[in-house]
């Protein structure tokens, strides 16, 4: 029997102290965002789930929400996360705007967890987006400035992981059939199960010994050099290595 006075899995109050605590956090994110440059939208709770699915990644797209909304018949889905949102509004009520373009949000998001999973389903999201900048300095500023926004957040000691899509895209190219093997082992780290499904590919052996060599390509500067011997990603790691340095200098 269901108690009606208890909430749903993964939903909750927030009781004046906590969400005093969250709106001093939020206001202070969105503060630093104003003082870099960043100006504030705000998107919609809802909207048609085909738009908003673009550029969701699957994991997410197998958590949307969605329904039928009464007065049209169309499929809307709740947003489970804001980042496609500000896309849209860029490609289409911005579009003539002169690049690049600074923006910042903040808001709920809503996703669907598995019964028993103990996730949150209701999220708050602060974040900001510089659109239409491709450079060691754009990658750098958002580091620095998420840097500087945590910090602001009490949050003193903290680790950051930079990578490069660039790196694992280019390898996973060129493996075949048996790129969501090879991809789920790289996230585990597992050099077992990397090691297997890389036999199954079809892949040269200098991308496969490449392959092999990513899990271990992790730590501070110095694993750089180390990945820079390996002539197919040297590019990446270079790009890696500017945006680093830009970092260095804020």
């Amino acid at each position: 029997m269901v108690d009606r006075l208890s909430l749903p899995q993964g939903v909750k109050d927030y009781i004046p102290e906590k969400a005093e605590e969250l709106r001093r956090i939020e206001e202070g994110l969105l503060e630093e965002f104003s003082r870099w440059g960043y100006r504030k939208v705000i998107t919609p709770l809802f909207e048609y789930l085909e738009p908003l699915s673009v550029g969701l990644g699957d994991e997410l797209k197998s958590k949307v929400m969605k329904f039928v909304d009464p007065s049209t018949g169309e499929i809307v889905a709740l947003r489970p996360d804001i980042t496609p949102q500000i896309a849209r509004i860029v490609s289409t009520q911005l579009i003539d705007l002169t690049s690049p373009l600074r923006l910042c949000y903040n808001g709920r998001v809503v996703r669907f967890e598995e019964k028993g999973s103990g996730k949150e389903r209701e999220i708050f999201q602060v974040g900001c987006e510089l659109i239409g900048l491709n450079s060691a300095e754009a990658d750098a500023e958002i580091i620095a400035l998420g840097i500087k926004c945590l910090s602001k957040s009490g949050i003193k000691k903290l680790v950051l992981d930079i990578g490069h899509t660039g790196i694992l895209r280019n390898l996973l190219a060129k493996t075949g059939d048996v790129r969501p093997e090879i991809e789920e082992a790289i996230k585990k780290k597992d050099q077992e199960a990397l090691e297997k499904a890389l036999r199954k590919s079809n892949a040269n052996k200098n991308v496969k010994d490449a392959i092999k060599r990513l899990p271990m390509l992790y730590g501070g500067r110095d694993v750089l050099e180390e990945a820079k011997k390996i002539v197919s990603i040297r590019k990446y790691i270079k790009e890696l290595d500017n945006v680093l340095n830009v970092v260095d200098d804020y």
